[in-house]
């Protein structure tokens, strides 16, 4: 019993770790001018799901607060890419982690900037968020 509880705190450590190396993995790949490259880490974004959107999402900042152009170049990118994907499960993963940084986040820039990606990629659920 005690060993499993020591396995499963150290695998979401792990996880978490696995996490932190790929978000710094794809910010030091970006921005990209490689189409090709953009498409398949685009590709590999959606895979890691929900936890990697919303871990680029909490980087952007307020203008004049920091550098977080390559999480806005990746969020970006991520946005036009579920747009043109055939399955809607992407484009609805993208959808809702936006959805969620703008609602956390203050500053009306990052607000608009959310906005902005939710109209290459919204639905149903930007609608009603806008309402």
């Amino acid at each position: 019993m005690i060993l499993s509880l020591f396995l499963s705190v150290g695998l979401q450590a792990q996880d978490q770790r696995n996490l932190d190396v790929k978000v710094a993995d794809m910010l030091a790949l970006m921005p990209t001018n490689d189409l090709k490259q953009l498409d398949k880490v685009m590709e590999d974004a959606i895979s890691y799901g929900a936890p990697f959107i919303a871990k680029v999402t909490a980087m952007t900042v307020a203008p004049g607060t920091g550098d977080d152009t390559a999480a806005r170049f990746i969020l970006n990118s991520l946005a036009r890419y579920a747009s043109g994907l055939q399955s809607n499960d992407a484009r609805i993963l993208v959808e809702k982690e936006f959805i969620k940084a703008l609602d956390k986040k203050e500053n009306k820039e990052l607000k608009a900037f959310y906005m902005r990606q939710l109209s290459l990629i919204g639905h149903e659920a930007t609608v009603n968020k806008m309402k």
